[in-house]
């Protein structure tokens, strides 16, 4: 309580047996227990079992309160400043707080206790809720959820109020949180027990961030979420996310009509995704990436046609891509990445028209890569590596104008590389090993002048390295390993001047294209920045000739180049 706080902070300077006589004058009389008083404020009773002050009509176990915690239920409209004496001030102590209806939720822990109140007014982290009697009716909602820290986050009382809203935030001392109502959050000292509190019920809630504190810092928090959240009709944020919460995402969630955000990712969830998730017509961004959770995704997810990013990667999701996804038009990021998911690629994926990112990597997708994905023109990174997708590489994909990154490997694509690649101007990322790629290199990929990396090893290509890739000035790594190439047309590896790595190994080359190699590297030696680079020859490629070794040992002697002829 603010004004507890404030005379504690007042009083706990002065030494010995006169400060605890001072703790006990200024804390509210009803902030600890009914033990000694056998009196309670106007609207609770004693409970007899455990001796605290609980709402008329619970018990202290329903209530999901102990020692310390009685002081919510006060109001303060002094400045936080104000002392005994200043205009203003009211003394907590003198409060009729009146009837409450105060109702629990409590994740697995009933017997959880927060500190006593001396604790909670600690400087650290003082002012367990405060709230002005002005706005409305006190506090009526406690949400009790219990973290495993060991050194729980400190509760930065940064609060600014502005008519009915109330700065709030858990943290390291990262910005607060504006709320459209009057809302609370802090985490005790003593029992490490999370507090989200409301002063005008359920309905005043609009924002829960009990997610990642900082990039060094989580909650921690444990148990199953608690269904009684989708009491909270006017909720538009909720952050769970980065904690350990177990069991299933709560059906009742798709109560929250006026959702904009959910995060759940980083917990330890199990189950189906909630069918009722597609009631959220306001979600913008649902993430519930890395997490157990199990069974097909619902087709209820069409329904979000106002959701911009959708994570769920990192779980263990099986069944079909379900085609109603297509239906999201407002969709920007797609994520789905290591799951279990099978079946094709739905060409109605090619109706997401605001996609920018789609990553499907590490399913068990099988069937062809759908030529509909040529109509993103916003697209800029598409990952489906990793699954068991078939077929040829549609020409629709040189369309894809906005496309930095493109990640095709560890599939059984087969057929010629489209010379369409060569269209994808912004391109750094090219990766397509690992398929059963055919046919020649096409000369159109010297038109990618921003790419970093081609890498195209492990398929079937044959003929030449063409002249036209030495105009790459940006490439670093250029691999190009087990296929059945037969050389390097001249000129191919001159103007790589930013390149560090070139592996033609396990090629089959005869030594006459070796030495070829060879001569190129040492002729263009001067072009090249003076760092170290690799060149891999080895594997099934013939021994250099003797007078390649010459120019090997005069390239290493140098440290301009190290070439792999093993």
């Amino acid at each position: 309580m603010r004004g507890g706080a404030l005379s504690l902070r007042s009083c706990r300077w002065a030494p010995g047996l006169v400060l605890l006589a001072l703790l006990a004058a200024c804390w509210p009389s009803f902030a600890t227990t009914c033990r000694s008083s056998g009196e309670c404020p106007s609207g609770y009773a004693c409970d007899p079992e455990s001796q605290l002050c609980v709402a008329a009509g619970l018990d202290a176990g329903d209530a999901g309160l102990a020692d310390g915690a009685r002081d919510v239920a006060a109001t303060d409209s002094a400045p936080r400043d104000s002392a005994p004496g200043d205009p203003g001030h009211r003394d907590l102590a003198q409060a009729d707080p009146g009837p409450r209806d105060v109702a629990a939720v409590d994740v697995g822990l009933r017997d959880a206790t927060v500190a006593d109140g001396p604790a909670i007014a600690d400087a650290n982290r003082r002012d367990g809720v405060v709230l002005d009697a002005a706005v409305g009716p006190p506090p009526g909602t406690f949400l009790t959820l219990r973290t495993t820290s060991v050194s729980p986050a400190r509760f930065h009382p940064a609060m600014t109020k502005s008519g009915a809203s109330l700065a709030w935030h858990l943290g390291d001392g990262s910005p607060p949180v504006q709320s459209n109502v009057v809302s609370h959050s802090y985490l005790s000292p003593g029992e490490k027990t999370v507090w989200v509190v409301s002063s005008d019920g359920v309905s005043g809630i609009t924002r829960i961030e009990l997610g990642m504190v900082s990039t060094a810092s989580t909650n921690d928090l444990v148990g199953p979420i608690p269904a009684e959240l989708g009491d909270l009709t006017n909720l538009e944020y909720l952050d769970l996310g980065y904690n350990d919460f177990s069991g299933r995402i709560p059906t009742a969630l798709g109560n929250l009509v006026d959702l904009q955000e959910l995060h759940v990712n980083s917990n330890q969830l199990d189950g189906n995704l909630p069918d009722e998730l597609g009631n959220l017509a306001q979600l913008q961004r649902l993430n519930a990436g890395y997490n157990r959770l199990t069974g097909p995704l619902p087709a209820s997810l069409g329904n979000l046609t106002s959701l911009q990013y959708l994570n769920l990667g990192g779980n263990q999701l099986g069944g079909d891509l379900p085609p109603a996804l297509g239906n999201l038009g407002s969709l920007q990021t797609l994520d789905l990445y290591w799951n279990q998911l099978t079946g094709a690629i739905p060409a109605e994926l090619g109706n997401l028209s605001n996609a920018t990112w789609i990553d499907l990597h590490r399913n068990l997708l099988s069937g062809a890569i759908p030529p509909e994905l040529g109509q993103l023109s916003r697209l800029s990174w598409l990952d489906l590596n990793s699954n068991q997708l078939s077929g040829c590489i549609p020409d629709e994909l040189g369309q894809l104008s906005a496309l930095s990154q493109l990640y095709l490997y560890g599939n059984q694509l087969s057929g010629e590389i489209p010379t369409a690649l060569g269209q994808l101007v912004l391109l750094y990322q090219l990766q397509l090993q690992d398929n059963q790629l055919s046919g020649s290199i096409p000369a159109e990929l010297s038109n990618l002048t921003r790419v970093r990396t081609i890498d195209l090893s492990g398929n079937q290509l044959t003929g030449y390295v063409p002249t036209a890739l030495g105009n790459l000035a940006t490439l670093e790594t250029l691999n190009l390993a087990n296929n059945q190439l037969s050389g390097c047309q001249p000129g191919a590896l001159a103007g790589l001047a930013m390149v560090n790595q070139i592996h033609l190994e396990d090629n089959g080359l005869l030594q006459d294209a070796v030495d070829a190699i060879v001569g190129e590297i040492y002729a263009n030696r001067a072009s090249y920045r003076p760092q170290q680079k690799r060149l891999y020859l080895g594997g099934t490629n013939a021994a250099p000739g003797t007078a390649a070794l010459q120019q090997i040992a005069l390239l290493e002697a140098g440290y301009a180049w190290v070439i792999d002829h093993n």
